[in-house]
């Protein structure tokens, strides 16, 4: 893992933070980077300014003066081809180097082979330039001030100290300004100096080159020094290999004049271009297949992680930068949650940002010189891609993915912004379809904790019915309770009474689920606690637990509630019915005959100041009582068509002589049969009653 250097030990860091007060905001790869430069300009510049003193010297300024149209054109060629420069982007251990060359070195040299020494004022004025457009330049910083200071000075040094001393060499050695021709040993002579002035670059350069490589194995833990070295030396040979192209210009113009030497420049343009072309072709290439590339391995190791998403940042960190070079990344969900922040200490606006983008469909890109949407800021140095994240469901944007590109790094052009547009619309697909994911885990973690608590309502509400019937001498009991869902609103209970007494009840309260449930619970309760009160008196029991329902419970539900005493040996039922299904009395004597039990007041829970009527009937030898809720009355097939009645009393009245728990079967096996494939609707519960003839 990276680390943050430590100043107190480390003395150039020390030195570098005197005059760089953004230093201490800056860790690892920028640490290095900052300090080497600052290493740089401190030893460079005495060099540069002792360059510049001796070029002053040794420079005659009448052959410039006499010449001085025609190194006007090679300084209008040497920005020319500059400016149509070609790059090479490199990943070293995680980040990324750049290095670019130009064709515009040649016509340096070309100027220097026909000048001499003086020549090289031209490139000390390319320099400069570069310089003051670097320092002034779109939203300068103090680190692009800095690096545009290193750049100068070590331009400077360079192109005196280290060309100076072996261009007087190549004059002892009988080179001439201008080169008279072309001949072998002209050309061995000139390559040989401009590979020396190469080497003498190096040299200069040694000190820049040395601190970062230590800095990449020592600070970024690089298992190797090799994969920096091998890029300093591209960065220093790329440049180089214009250098040669100067021989042959020197030679054309001094041998054939200026038509020969044109049209030699006319082909090197071109050179140009296609090197320009091809470097942002094989850098697109490389960008596409690296975010192929991790997009791929993204989606593997999500499809590995933990289904609550929580690995997710950890994943960004690891495969999100190589994707983008030269940027630096953010990645967020509305309102605030960040889930990757490539760079510390820095975060764009983005509040602002996602008040435009959460009404955005697709990602978008913006260049350097294009406005941006959310805001006017200043010139902009860098380019903008932006994607939102869209929830998989809505496909309205639920986050945003912001990745600025570096105009100092590499110019990317619209044709390569496209593409990160798309790299970043597939990175927000991923992290969309992660955090999906995370959602339908949750649901379902949360959907299993509800059926858990359901399941335990319903072992509860389980435990308020009679474990076991009553088994009472000369009468025989059965009931059954169906819940429509997991939990009920129906319920029954056998309350055993002093004396030869017996409570029955049966209710059914309004709706279905868990608020039903619970209301059922409450009402049983009451109705269990006011039975033995009022033992003879069953419209006092309802009375009594209708005032408390109403006080204690704000459920705005009702319940319908039939409740009975039954006395065992005198065969009497006194009951009152507060707006239940009538239950019937079935009697032997009078086959196809039934008594209908009616209502006697209203449902529980309605009307505080509600009275009920008592009714009393005879259960004779032989007599069956069915009592039941609207369960079974409410019963419908897959064509919705309801069940009659008639074929449930007509059932139990052709059946009077069968045990209660044989008719209670045949009850619910009729309604079974007819329902056939239809979802039970209503919660079904049937009490039967027979006395023994």
């Amino acid at each position: 893992m990276p680390e943050e250097i430590n100043s107190h030990n480390h003395w150039p860091l020390a030195l570098a933070r005197k005059f760089r007060t953004d230093l201490p905001e800056q860790l690892g790869a920028q640490q290095i980077s900052a300090v080497a430069g600052f290493i740089s300009t401190l030893y460079t510049t005495p060099l540069a300014v002792a360059g510049l003193v001796w070029l002053a010297l040794v420079t005659d300024w009448g052959a410039i003066w006499q010449n001085g149209w025609l190194l006007l054109a090679f300084l209008g060629c040497m920005f020319l081809f500059g400016w149509l420069s070609f790059f090479m982007v490199v990943e070293i251990q995680g980040g990324y180097a750049y290095t670019d060359g130009a064709l515009d070195s040649a016509f340096q040299w070309a100027a220097v082979f026909l000048l001499g020494p003086s020549a090289l004022w031209l490139t000390i004025i390319q320099k400069i330039v570069y310089a003051i457009r670097n320092w002034w330049g779109k939203n300068p910083t103090v680190e692009t001030r800095w690096e545009a200071a290193r750049a100068l000075s070590t331009d400077l040094a360079t192109t005196t100290i280290a060309f100076l001393p072996f261009l007087l060499l190549y004059q002892h050695l009988g080179g001439t300004f201008p080169l008279k021709a072309l001949s072998f040993q002209t050309i061995a002579l000139t390559l040989a100096i401009i590979v020396t002035c190469q080497l003498a670059t190096l040299l200069i350069f040694s000190g820049y080159i040395g601190y970062s490589t230590w800095g990449i194995v020592r600070v970024m833990k690089a298992p190797s020094a090799w994969p920096a070295i091998r890029f300093f030396l591209i960065a220093m040979i790329l440049p180089g290999l214009a250098n040669p192209f100067g021989i042959i210009i020197a030679g054309l113009f001094a041998q054939m004049g200026g038509w020969a030497t044109l049209f030699f420049v006319a082909g090197l343009l071109l050179v140009a271009l296609l090197a320009r072309q091809l470097s942002r072709a094989a850098e697109n290439t490389r960008q596409q297949s690296r975010q192929v590339e991790k997009l791929e391995l993204l989606g593997r190791d999500l499809l590995n992680a933990p289904l609550d998403a929580s690995a997710l940042p950890e994943l960004l960190k690891q495969h999100a930068p190589p994707m983008f070079s030269g940027a630096r990344q953010v990645i967020w969900i509305a309102p605030d949650k960040i889930l990757f922040n490539e760079t510390p200490n820095w975060l764009p606006e983005i509040d602002i940002i996602w008040e435009w983008l959460h009404s955005q469909s697709q990602g978008q890109a913006f260049s350097q010189k294009d406005a941006l949407p959310w805001k006017e800021p200043p010139r902009r140095a860098y380019s903008v891609v932006v994607a939102p994240i869209l929830d998989m469901e809505s496909q309205q944007p639920v986050g945003g993915i912001y990745t600025e590109f570096s105009g100092r790094i590499v110019q990317y052009g619209r044709r390569e912004l496209t593409n990160f547009v798309a790299a970043s619309q597939s990175l927000a697909a991923q992290i969309a379809s992660s955090l999906h994911r995370a959602k339908v885990y949750a649901d379902t973690l949360a959907h299993q904790r509800t059926l858990h608590e359901i399941t335990v309502a319903r072992q509860i509400q389980a435990s308020f019915l009679p474990e076991h019937v009553p088994q009472l001498l000369g009468w025989d009991l059965a009931a059954s309770l169906e819940p429509a869902r997991e939990v009920s609103g129906d319920f029954y209970d056998f309350i055993p009474l002093s004396g030869n007494k017996l409570g029955l009840l049966i209710a059914d309260v309004a709706d279905k689920g868990i608020g039903p449930a619970l209301y059922m619970a409450l009402c049983r309760t009451l109705i269990r606690t006011y039975a033995p009160q009022f033992e003879a008196q069953p419209e006092m029991v309802l009375a009594a637990a209708n005032t408390r329902i109403l006080q204690d419970a704000r459920a705005s539900l009702f319940v319908t509630t039939f409740y009975g005493v039954l006395d065992t040996a005198a065969g009497t039922l006194v009951y009152a019915n507060a707006g239940h299904n009538p239950p019937y009395l079935f009697c032997p004597q009078t086959p196809g005959v039934f008594q209908s039990l009616g209502k006697t007041g209203m449902p529980l829970g309605v009307d505080e100041t509600v009275v009920w009527r008592r009714v009393t009937v005879q259960l004779a030898p032989g007599d069956v009582l069915l009592l039941y809720t609207d369960g079974l009355t409410d019963a419908q097939n897959s064509q919705d068509e309801f069940i009659d009645a008639k074929m449930m009393t007509g059932l139990v009245g052709n059946n009077l002589a069968r045990p209660a728990c044989e008719l209670k079967d045949l009850i619910l096996q009729e309604i079974r049969t007819f329902v056939g494939g239809a979802p039970q609707f209503d919660d079904m519960t049937v009490m039967v009653v027979r006395r023994d003839s």
